[in-house]
């Protein structure tokens, strides 16, 4: 199942510039709109200005930790949406990758990264965030017309605990 890469804004940081321009590549073949970033500071700058739909971060950067500008990414509610990828030919490890999710991460893949693989998980990570959106837009819907029905109305979760009550109840 192939999905729509042609309005996808993606942010690569790398402060390798052989890396950089492969990834990149790998990505504007794969149909995706890219921007390009070699520092952390050019990272959080440039995700503010384009407002991207997601950030493949490299880890070790020459200016700030990539995890710090996930950190930051991931705590500032302007951006916060924005989907992370971290990269890392050195931070290979379990710790490294479980402190890399933990840390805000919604992937973390190590290098080299075989560009089928990459696509595959951008793919992946983007299916799930519309799945959440329209799920969230469902949920936004189904209150809406509760809420909007002349007659009470009283939701229960499976438990017998209220989960909504209209204002008429």
């Amino acid at each position: 199942m192939l999905m729509e890469t042609s309005k996808t804004t993606i942010l690569n940081v790398d402060d390798f510039e052989a890396g950089l321009y492969a990834k990149s590549r790998v990505l504007r073949l794969a149909g995706f709109d890219v921007h390009e970033a070699m520092t952390g500071e050019d990272a959080l700058r440039l995700t503010h200005e384009l407002r991207t739909q997601l950030v493949l971060l490299d880890v070790h950067l020459p200016d700030v930790s990539g995890m710090e500008i996930c950190h930051r990414i991931k705590t500032d509610p302007s951006i916060s949406s924005i989907l992370v990828i971290q990269t890392s030919a050195t931070f290979t490890e379990v710790r490294d990758r479980v402190r890399g999710l933990e840390g805000g991460a919604d992937a973390y893949l190590t290098e080299p990264i075989v560009a089928e693989e990459l696509i595959a998980n951008i793919r992946a990570i983007l299916r799930l965030r519309k799945a959440e959106q329209e799920v969230r837009e469902r949920e936004a819907w189904l209150k809406t017309v509760m809420i909007s029905i002349g007659d009470a109305v009283i939701t229960t979760d499976l438990e017998g605990r209220v989960t909504l009550i209209n204002p008429i109840a």
